[in-house]
């Protein structure tokens, strides 16, 4: 049984990291301001400053921000328990991996609200887009985005329990790998015929297609939000196992070797 207090033990301990460290600031606001910045200005100056093709653009990668660092947040707590020679000492008390978990899905879900109020007041004060407009539309697309980005940390956090500090490099590029495939930088309908075919199976690449559908015809595709939702609980699931099987193979070989 998840006991609320264990998981939210954890989530405390780690967010209290968020106020006291001004590394902070690089995951929060610096990363995906430069960002916004580079693509928003090649946008608008592609498109001869209008404004509806930069909304389009900056909402995507709005979307890609919040997955990135989600992804990224929700692992680095496992690296900084391993970084801390703390891994024994969850070990020594009653948290199960479950709890452990989902109280790096719960940080996931906070990082998402900062990444996006800050993306989208950047995307403003530059280009005077307000991405806030879409209103609810977003609830749909940033819980999906969030099932996205935990899949990911949950495959970078089994990473570090089997390989240790050798995954760092891998935590830092293996999102970006997906790139091509998500349809958040280029509609995929741009872009070569394989790109798409490995895309189908890709659960981001369903809902940054809504989200641009949703940008220029204001309609919802449900079908396409769904199909995002069932591929996501699939690499959620496996990501899940893989992370559990990472865990249990290093408490056989030795949590000290991390």
């Amino acid at each position: 049984m998840i006991a609320l207090y264990r998981v939210w033990a954890m989530v405390r301990r780690h967010t209290i990291l968020y106020v006291r460290g001004l590394d902070k600031i690089n995951t929060f606001i610096y990363w995906p301001l430069i960002n916004i910045a580079i693509f928003g200005l090649t946008a608008y100056s592609a498109s001869n400053a209008d404004t509806s093709v930069v909304a389009n653009v900056m909402g995507c990668i709005v979307g890609w921000q919040i997955m990135l660092r989600i992804s990224m947040e929700a692992a680095t707590i496992v690296l900084q328990e391993i970084q801390a020679q703390n891994i024994v000492n969850i070990l020594s008390t009653p948290l199960t991996f479950l709890e452990w978990a989902l109280s790096g899905m719960i940080i996931g879900f906070f990082t998402m609200l900062i990444v996006w109020l800050n993306c989208c007041f950047w995307v403003y004060i530059l280009f005077g887009v307000n991405l806030w407009s879409i209103g609810w539309a977003w609830i749909p697309f940033l819980l999906l985005l969030v099932l996205s980005g935990a899949s990911f940390s949950y495959l970078i956090s089994g990473l570090f329990m089997r390989m240790g500090y050798r995954a760092i490099d891998i935590m830092f590029s293996l999102v970006w790998m997906f790139v091509p495939f998500s349809g958040a930088y280029a509609p995929l309908a741009s872009l070569p015929g394989w790109i798409n075919r490995v895309a189908l199976f890709m659960p981001f690449s369903y809902t940054f297609r809504a989200l641009r559908i949703y940008q220029v015809e204001g309609i919802l595709r449900w079908d396409l939000l769904g199909t995002s939702f069932v591929l996501n609980m699939l690499f959620l699931t496996l990501t899940l196992l893989f992370f559990k099987w990472s865990f249990d193979q290093s408490k056989q070989l030795g949590i000290a070797r991390l």
